[in-house]
């Protein structure tokens, strides 16, 4: 039977650019990531929806151009969107309301990492969705997207990081889970 046991949580009582977690245990066989945010981007129009940037690393954040993510989303009036990027420092496309947006409301985020230790490039499975509340093109927005770190070290160290110098907003949590157990 698989076990899911509480790693980390952080919960900004200021604003901050980025959230680190250093050290991560290869004890379990996948991590489970849960994220509620909201950035402090004020400039409106399309920053009604901000993002987020996602590294991994092992002892240290790798900053090169080993990540590619996939991806299909839609915004406000149905507007779809697909796409592939690749050769990026960082997997993107993490949104969440700005300070924008109206309601005050947070976006929230699940991602897996499976095999995080094993010696083979790296995926993540990311669904997130965001409510801003506001009478603009982007109202609302939603996320599924795969990642991929290539990189065949053990991932140890995770970094979520503001894009464009907003910060995350007072009260924006992250919680990392390690699953034990499960094929």
């Amino acid at each position: 039977m698989a076990t899911l046991t509480h790693i980390a949580h952080e919960s900004l009582s200021l604003p901050h650019h980025e959230v680190d977690w250093e050290d991560i245990s290869g004890s379990y066989q996948h991590l489970h990531i849960k994220v509620a945010a909201r950035s402090d981007d004020t400039t409106g129009g399309t920053s009604y929806l901000s993002q987020f940037n996602l590294r991994f690393g092992n002892s240290s954040v790798d900053e090169g151009t080993n990540y590619s993510d996939t991806y299909m989303g839609a915004y406000s009036s149905d507007s779809a969107l697909t796409g592939r990027s690749t050769g990026l420092n960082h997997i993107q496309r993490l949104w969440m309301p700005s300070s924008s947006a109206s309601g005050g409301t947070f976006g929230n985020m699940e991602m897996w990492i499976p095999n995080y230790t094993s010696s083979h490039w790296k995926t993540v499975h990311i669904i997130g969705a965001a409510d801003t509340w506001s009478d603009s093109t982007y109202e609302w927005g939603y996320i599924h997207l795969a990642g991929v770190w290539r990189s065949t070290s053990a991932i140890t160290h995770i970094q979520f990081e503001m894009y464009g110098g907003f910060d995350f907003v007072a009260n924006s949590t992250f919680d990392l889970y390690g699953i034990a157990g499960a094929a």
